[in-house]
């Protein structure tokens, strides 16, 4: 019984050697035959150490991504994202970039069924702006913890609004792995690596 890609390479040789014990005195095998053969095995052998040297090289390649991916628990790390993690009581830090002449920056809020929270207004100076909501509403009441989603926008020199470029701050907490890919929760919000800006130590 073939129980692993292991054991081909030496089934097939022991079949070769069966073949040249057991072949027929009066119909021997020809020499283009074992050659053919042969040459078969040795391609073989060379296939089966290459795919050896790649099962070790991924084997390797996969542990230390997930070494990597441990050091990652409790780092503070910028993500792209358009939604945040409220857990109640820490302001939530948003990073936000404009280019020169940006004359006011707005932040809007939403909650999960995208009802406007709060709007929040500035006139930074210099980009990078952190932004900080502290989890209230436009009352200045306290809002659940959970999911939330928001907006960033600011008005050019044109007057026209446009979208910027904005990254969440925050400490990953845990990692997640799900059809071979790997997240990173911040609070109760998971994002792929792939939103990962920086890693702040």
């Amino acid at each position: 019984m073939i129980n692993s890609v292991e054991n081909y390479p030496d089934i097939w040789l022991r079949l070769f050697l069966a073949q040249l014990k057991n072949q027929s005195p009066l119909n021997p095998f020809h020499v283009s035959e074992l050659t053919s053969q042969l040459a078969q095995f040795s391609q073989m052998e060379g296939l089966y150490k290459v795919s050896k040297k790649l099962e070790e090289l991924v084997d390797t390649t996969r542990t230390n991504l997930l070494g990597s991916l441990l050091n990652l628990i409790e780092k503070e790390v910028r993500a792209k994202s358009s939604s945040l993690w409220f857990d109640g009581e820490k302001s939530t830090s948003i990073e936000v970039y404009f280019p020169q002449g940006t004359k006011e920056v707005t932040l809007r809020v939403f909650d999960k069924s995208l009802f406007p929270v709060k709007v929040l207004k500035f006139n930074p100076s210099t980009s990078p702006f952190l932004i900080q909501w502290d989890g209230t509403d436009s009352l200045g009441r306290k809002m659940e913890p959970g999911l939330y989603y928001f907006t960033v926008e600011g008005i050019d020199q044109r007057g026209q609004v446009v979208g910027l470029e904005s990254y969440i701050r925050g400490r990953v907490s845990a990692l997640e792995q799900e059809g071979g890919q790997f997240y990173i929760s911040l609070g109760g919000l998971v994002l792929p690596l792939s939103a990962i800006f920086s890693i702040n130590p």
